[in-house]
């Protein structure tokens, strides 16, 4: 029996490229996580997106309290849809990448550029004034100034 199951993994990851058990944690109409690198600066995170065969037509980027989320589709050639494959590497279909933010971001100035089948998002860190010390009091119930 382990056999056969094994023999069933191979063979569905020949044929598509990835591990059986990628259908099962799959949610929602998303389909597939593009490969993201995220890096940081002094003034501003930087997020970098694998988006090769698409246009900035087909991505939509929403910029939350703490999330970047980018989603997307793309399509598979009509013309190929047909074809018998011998490897398939390329993912298609609708995709998601959530991103967090750690810092608070200046909204104003967040800008994105798609060249090269790559999208980038760039996050400027918002100008934080230093903090003020405060100064806490300790009260103890049953002392004077209760």
């Amino acid at each position: 029996m382990r056999e056969m199951h094994d023999e069933i993994q191979r063979l569905f990851e020949l044929t598509m490229g990835r591990p059986l058990g990628y259908l099962l944690i799959s949610q929602g109409p998303y389909t597939w996580q593009p490969p993201t690198d995220v890096f940081e600066t002094d003034s501003e995170i930087i997020v970098k997106v694998e988006l090769a065969g698409m246009s900035a037509n087909d991505v939509d980027i929403v910029l939350g309290e703490a999330m970047l989320v980018i989603t997307g589709k793309r399509d598979n050639q009509p013309e190929l849809r047909k074809t018998a494959y011998h490897q398939m590497g390329i993912s298609y279909g609708q995709f998601r990448a959530q991103i967090p933010v750690p810092f608070e971001i200046d909204r104003e100035q967040v800008k994105a550029s798609y060249e090269n089948g790559f999208l980038f998002v760039h996050l400027p860190k918002a100008a934080c004034r230093p903090l003020e010390a405060t100064r806490i009091t300790i009260t103890v119930p049953g002392e004077r100034g209760e």
